[in-house]
């Protein structure tokens, strides 16, 4: 793309691991890259030309830490891949600021695993009073969430997680099981305008953006948005593009849109969502 076709501002990558796997190339190269949806806490200050209108997910795992403070004893399940390892180490490196709470188990699985049941065998026999699910979204998150439920003569623990099962298809299989589960997750965007084009969207193309969230679904759009006028404006050079993406200020469906130098968007808000009759409801956002 870069060599031969001359391409100099990327929308992408889409996860984190494409992003910081390009990322290196893209700086030595000045080559713009415009993620909407990549979120490791590397990003920040991995070089001038990578951007992303994600939230970092630094502070989704802080705040998980703050929920979790309260418990003695809090087991952690994570998949193998950087945006869940992300979360991961952001997570354990806060939860030590809270000496009362001890992670006796902490278990990663193999990138897009099916079987559970030994990860699960293990954390139960540590008897956690909390679990972080930190599965990626889909149907790993899935299988993760229906084992669990599944396990017997084990119960009375509370549930955690981050955007793997803000979509309530995610935990359907398993019923009531996953009721008073605390999800944090991005801010909930619900403008109309945004709400108008999702709808706009699904009419044409049929399926669903559960999956993806509202936010994404906006940083997604925003993202296209941002890349395709700047480069209408500035032409096919990418650091004009950079220069105006880092310094600018720009509405979208996420919001204000601003970077001030930095990597991530200019955000700190998230959402906390509690599982209350299958539906993941907002109950604060800061």
């Amino acid at each position: 793309l870069t060599n031969i076709d001359g391409v100099k501002s990327i929308y992408g990558g889409g996860c984190s691991s494409e992003t910081l796997g390009m990322a290196p190339l893209a700086d030595q190269n000045k080559i713009l890259l415009l993620s909407s949806l990549s979120s490791n806490p590397k990003i920040e200050g991995i070089g001038k030309y990578v951007l992303s209108l994600s939230y970092s997910d630094k502070k989704v795992a802080e705040d998980l830490a703050d929920e979790m403070k309260t418990y003695k004893k809090i087991a952690v399940i994570t998949e193998q891949n950087d945006y869940n390892v992300g979360i991961h180490d952001a997570f354990i490196n806060k939860i030590k600021s809270y000496p009362s709470v001890s992670v006796v188990s902490d278990e990663t699985f193999p990138k897009s695993a099916s079987d559970f049941r030994s990860v699960l065998e293990k954390v139960k026999n540590t008897n956690p009073e909390a679990i972080l699910l930190n599965p990626n979204v889909g149907v790993t998150a899935q299988n993760l969430i229906r084992q669990l439920a599944e396990m017997k003569n084990w119960s009375g623990y509370g549930l955690y997680s981050q955007f793997a099962y803000l979509s309530d298809s995610s935990r359907t299989a398993v019923g009531k099981f996953a009721e008073g589960m605390v999800i944090i997750d991005a801010p909930s965007v619900n403008s109309p305008e945004l709400l108008a084009m999702m709808d706009a969207v699904i009419k044409d193309q049929g399926g669903t953006l559960d999956d993806l969230g509202n936010y994404y679904t906006a940083s997604t759009l925003d993202a296209v948005n941002l890349i395709t006028a700047l480069i209408v404006k500035d032409g096919n050079d990418a650091t004009k593009v950079r220069d105006d993406l880092s310094t600018g200020k720009f509405k979208g469906y996420i919001g204000d849109i601003e970077f001030n130098g930095h990597n991530f968007v200019n955000l700190v808000l998230r959402g906390k969502y509690v599982v209350k009759d299958g539906k993941a409801v907002l109950e604060s956002q800061q």
